[in-house]
């Protein structure tokens, strides 16, 4: 009910540490192409588990591992800004990053976005006080 919407309001694409990945990039191009979509919103949240294991383990096996190859590059971006909280930097960072990785590896994203027709917005959820921080926004 986060944006209080009714079930089947939304098409949702959910996945651990809201990585771009192919499956994830496919989905959402069958619903701008096929659904109309005129919005897609990559959403991290605060603590996110994912991002602090990328943080904590370089390297890991198996699936998680690939999962994680997504999220090292921002939390390498985190590190090199100035701040107390690593984590919370590094959320910030990699929800911007997804962004910019969406548009850059869809062409039909590309182009919905360059003649105003998609926006993709990168969101930071508070778990706790249910607020908002928009990190990145493409068209």
């Amino acid at each position: 009910m986060i944006f209080d919407q009714g079930q089947g309001d939304l098409f949702v694409v959910r996945v651990a540490g809201n990585v771009v990945g192919d499956f994830e990039v496919a989905s959402l191009e069958y619903a701008i192409v096929n659904l109309g979509v005129s919005l897609v919103i990559v959403m991290g949240h605060e603590k996110c588990g994912a991002v602090k294991s990328a943080i904590a383990v370089r390297e890991a096996p198996g699936a998680i591992g690939k999962l994680l190859q997504q999220i090292y590059p921002a939390v390498d971006d985190a590190k090199m800004l100035e701040g107390d909280d690593l984590l919370a930097i590094a959320v910030r960072c990699h929800a911007s990053r997804c962004v910019d990785l969406l548009v850059e590896q869809s062409p039909s994203m590309a182009s919905r976005v360059a003649d105003g027709r998609l926006r993709v917005i990168g969101l930071i959820y508070d778990l706790g006080l249910g607020d908002f921080d928009i990190r990145n926004t493409r068209g």
